[in-house]
């Protein structure tokens, strides 16, 4: 099941558990040394950590997908209107695939 910006569900998942545990051992380092503090950062912290982590996610597993499809479908209409030939755009398709 897809929702938004091409983030699956078990992805979030995940980032909700590694959220929560960077969390847990932040605002107890914070805790130790500044008092109650930690414990009342505890939910911005998991919030922000779990932004993060959707946005590394993002950057590195999807736009680069999204790149690629846009440089394929380029690629086929260029191919469609016959500026290249079958040879050279199986070529390219393939330089893509790399």
């Amino acid at each position: 099941m897809k929702i938004g910006f091409n983030f699956y569900v078990v992805d979030l998942c995940i980032f909700g558990v590694i959220a929560g545990i960077v969390t847990l051992i932040i605002s107890g380092i914070i805790w130790f040394f500044f008092g109650e503090i930690g414990r009342m950062l505890s939910p911005l912290l998991f919030f922000v950590f779990v932004l993060v982590l959707m946005y590394w996610n993002y950057k590195f597993r999807y736009e680069e997908r999204i790149k690629k499809s846009a440089a394929l479908e380029t690629l086929e209409v260029r191919y469609a209107k016959g500026e290249i030939t079958k040879e050279r755009f199986e070529e390219m398709k393939k330089d893509l695939g790399k």
